[in-house]
């Protein structure tokens, strides 16, 4: 009995030093002070000291077609994007005469790039350098050192994008390239919002004016080619721009110069600045509409004469002729994102409950009235006209457009969990300290469990 009490004390005691061993690791490495954050900055350090004392020939270009080309040996860091790596890929000096250098013809203004030992198969010599060697030698198995990488950075806006535009259409195109693939990534640093806008006027003069048309582009993140338009009849239109913030649509009526907030127009935020991104017409351009339709019956007493559409000739007599009015009918378009939990959608309907008064298009194609999802990222064009029974209510565009821009969430919240990995200790993630405090209590219990044990074998074995 007394063998089988002090078995079962000690593997509890065994247990339980194993789990707070575990723990307190777990404990430590969450707070960075465990056994292996040390060494990987020991082992940081280290590689950092390296790369100090690396170096690598170079022969670096000069302003002489006599000696065009120096020997130096420097630090491998001298060869980043900003150092002589630069002088290699954008070159700021050229042969100023035709020159045949280490048997190659050189012609005068062409770039004269400096040559760095392991790039493009060139292995530098001072030899090389003095024009008395080859750049035709292998390259070396091994070579003393390497340029190290340098991580792309985002693509900065003013040095990728650019414009064309057409006053005559109110209308172009914003170009977005990458410079230098090696230097920067394919993503904007900020996103470019466009939106192409269009008047028109009320009257003989300038002021006020009606919206016609408000083309919102989708924001502009990556490289491309993006059309705007927004066609002007009679009034003026602009390209408005922003970065990094989307604009709202402007008010129904300008009566003046402002849109409502402070706009900036293309022009102004991209390259080349010119031509000016707006266009207004003469106010001449105004023709004020009938008071009436006017039509011509010819026999009212006997001359021909200009008379409201609604008479008409039938025979030989004018008679009056009351067309149907036609019905208004105002479309609804609503939208809700993607979020974790739902997919996204759209509805198209109407807020006068007659379905079949407005044909609806998506992206082109013919679309029924109702919701509609949207299970991924994507941009949805939707328009709207009147069927041939009814009309739109005055102010309401024809045809109607929306564009409906549906983002994917980025992090949708996974949950934490504890992991038990067996040799490599207690590994919490999520509530760490939570964690490791519910089984240093649980060790705690089962010490106290096992030196109970050990305590009563001994009592037993003393009393006996």
């Amino acid at each position: 009995m007394r063998k089988k009490l002090l078995a079962a004390g000690s593997a509890l005691l065994l247990v339980a030093g194993l789990i707070s061993l575990g723990a307190a690791s777990a404990s430590a490495a969450g707070n960075g002070h465990g056994a292996d954050a040390h060494s990987g900055g020991a082992s940081s350090a280290s590689n950092n000291g390296d790369a100090e004392h690396l170096k690598v020939n170079i022969c670096h270009a000069t302003n002489s077609d006599t000696n065009p080309y120096t020997y130096i040996n420097v630090s491998v860091n001298s060869i980043q994007y900003e150092g002589h790596l630069a002088h290699h890929t954008s070159p700021n000096k050229t042969w100023k005469t035709n020159t045949t250098f280490n048997g190659v013809l050189h012609l005068a203004g062409s770039p004269k790039a400096d040559l760095i030992d392991g790039m493009d198969n060139v292995v530098v010599t001072k030899t090389l350098c003095d024009g008395t060697g080859t750049t035709a030698a292998p390259p070396r198995t091994h070579p003393t050192a390497r340029p190290s990488s340098t991580n792309p950075t985002c693509l900065p806006g003013q040095k990728a994008a650019s414009y064309v535009y057409s006053a005559a259409g109110n209308s172009g195109t914003i170009t977005v390239v990458n410079p230098d693939p090696k230097k920067y990534t394919n993503t904007l640093c900020e996103t470019l919002y466009v939106a192409a806008a269009s008047w028109s006027y009320t009257g003989a003069s300038q002021w006020p004016q009606n919206l016609d048309q408000w083309n919102a582009l989708a924001g502009i993140k990556t490289v491309g080619a993006y059309k705007f338009a927004a066609t002007v009849t009679c009034g003026q239109g602009g390209i408005y721009s922003s970065w990094g913030s989307a604009m709202p649509q402007p008010k129904g009526q300008l009566t003046g110069a402002r849109i409502g907030y402070a706009e900036h127009f293309l022009h102004q935020d991209v390259a080349p600045h010119s031509p000016n991104t707006w266009v207004v017409n003469d106010p001449g351009c105004f023709t004020a509409p009938p008071a009436h339709p006017v039509d011509v019956c010819s026999n009212v007493g006997g001359v021909q004469t200009e008379v409201p559409a609604d008479l008409v000739q039938v025979g030989s007599a004018c008679l009056t002729f009351n067309p149907p009015t036609l019905a208004v009918v105002t479309p609804v378009v609503t939208s809700s994102n993607i979020t974790c939990k739902t997919a996204g959608s759209f509805t198209l309907g109407e807020a006068d409950g007659i379905a079949e008064a407005i044909v609806w298009k998506v992206d082109g194609e013919p679309a029924t009235a109702g919701r509609h999802v949207v299970e991924k990222a994507d941009t949805v064009t939707v328009t709207a006209v009147p069927s041939d029974t009814h009309g739109f209510d005055f102010g309401i565009d024809n045809p109607s457009t929306w564009t409906l821009s549906f983002t994917a969430p980025e992090n949708c919240g996974d949950l934490t969990t504890l992991a038990l990995p067996g040799d490599e200790g207690l590994a919490a993630t999520g509530a760490d300290s939570n964690a490791v405090n519910f089984w240093l209590l649980f060790a705690g219990a089962l010490l106290m469990l096992g030196g109970g044990v050990v305590i009563a074998e001994k009592k037993f074995r003393f009393t006996k």
